[in-house]
């Protein structure tokens, strides 16, 4: 049986806020090392224009002045060059102010004599041309964010001590409860008339532990049946037409489950507990009392005998102008009960499997499963559907449905 890293949904929000505040950092740390980038470089050139215009401006040779002011304005991080008389005039202006750093008027002087000032803007910084001339690191990064993502859905399942750890508690808590070793009629052995009964009590601790371990390892199954509800046309139901409905499903669910079990190929398959229909749904666990019973097959007939008599059920009430709503089903090994529910919902089909390699074994008798379509997670690669089912399982559905509604 595979078992999927715990929390997979949590992890993920917290690679997806890493992943967040790993971008706003690079972007407001590279904005801040771009602009004291920028004043450095705008600093040094309204420097070097002062030393370079100071001759032109005492003759008044505009030309030069323009000449000299656009060689300057060439540089990648200048966005404008202004060039100012001693009257705080515009002389030379070239390029346009883009709203980047703009250094304070540099003063021409000669001698004594202020000639102009010279004005240095800068380019703007945008996120959007840090983002994109940073494109490979932040595509480097979100790859980084996925591989740790994958790594923890392989790392984080647990290992075998934890699930040896999980059998343990789970035989414990068995024990506790008195559903084994003589707590229920249909799981104590029953003594032989020329022997005598032993007592609970009587049992020595390790041989106790045995026959929990003994009683245990028979397989359970569970079927689930949730309501296709997109519209939520359950919450408009009234608290007397609901507890009504369920009612309905209640009964249909429990016949279904009796008149598979009748048939013979199943013995062995018993109900081990039946949760009652509620707006989440319901569920049937099936047990299996010996190595020998067909309890995965058992579950998967159920979720698909759920469908056809719920089919039957639904038609007739659309067509009398009644309530219903369609359902979907799911089977699987009890433990995976949360996983596979979850891919059934996800993935809006109408029956989902999830089976351990043994269980599909095992319905290769009944029918052809396979894989699901475009696996996006772990469990989804576990799950399974049912393409075909030959014509004696089709067969054997069509007698139970028959008989939920033929029989009292």
């Amino acid at each position: 049986m595979s078992y999927s890293a715990p929390k997979q949904v949590t992890f993920l929000i917290v690679l997806l806020v890493s992943l967040f505040f790993h971008i706003v950092f690079f972007v407001v740390s590279s904005n801040r090392y771009l602009t004291e980038q920028n004043r450095t470089v705008a600093d040094r050139i309204a420097t070097e224009l002062v030393s370079d215009l100071t001759m032109p401006s005492s003759i008044n040779d505009r030309v030069s002045m323009s000449y000299i002011a656009n060689q300057y304005a060439q540089e990648p991080q200048v966005a404008f060059v202004a060039v100012y008389n001693a009257e705080d005039n515009i002389v030379v202006s070239v390029g346009e102010n883009e709203g980047g750093y703009q250094t304070k008027n540099e003063a021409i002087v000669s001698g004594d004599k202020a000639l102009g000032s010279v004005v240095v803007g800068t380019k703007a910084i945008s996120t959007a041309g840090i983002l994109m001339g940073q494109w490979l690191f932040l595509l480097a990064m979100i790859v980084l964010h996925g591989l740790v993502w994958v790594a923890y859905t392989f790392i984080a399942r647990p290992s075998r001590e934890l699930r040896a750890q999980i059998e343990q508690q789970t035989r414990d808590r068995l024990l506790s409860q008195g559903l084994v070793l003589g707590g229920s009629p249909s799981l104590a052995p029953e003594p032989s008339d020329d022997k005598m009964t032993v007592s609970d009590e009587n049992i020595a601790p390790k041989e106790k532990e045995e026959a929990v371990v003994q009683n245990t390892r028979h397989a359970s199954y569970t079927t689930q049946i949730r309501f296709e509800d997109p519209n939520q046309l359950l919450q408009a139901l009234s608290f007397d037409h609901k507890k009504m409905y369920f009612a309905l499903c209640d009964q249909m669910l429990s016949k279904a489950a009796e008149k598979l079990l009748e048939a013979p190929f199943l013995v062995g398959v018993s109900i081990y507990a039946i949760k009652g229909f509620d707006e989440n749904g319901a569920s049937v666990e099936l047990l299996a009392n010996n190595d020998h019973a067909k309890v995965a097959t058992a579950s998967m007939m159920l979720a698909q005998l759920v469908l056809m008599v719920n089919q039957i059920v639904y038609d007739r009430h659309l067509k009398q102008g009644q309530f219903a709503l369609k359902m979907c089903t799911t089977a699987s090994d009890t433990a995976q009960n949360n996983a596979v529910l979850g891919v059934s919902s996800r993935r809006k089909l109408p029956m989902v499997l999830m089976f351990e390699d043994a269980a599909k074994q095992e319905l290769a008798h009944s029918g052809t499963i396979e894989n699901l379509p475009n696996p996006l997670s772990m469990s989804e690669r576990d799950c399974q559907i049912v393409t075909a089912l030959n014509q004696q399982a089709v067969n054997r559905l069509r007698v139970a449905r028959d008989a939920v509604f033929i029989e009292d």
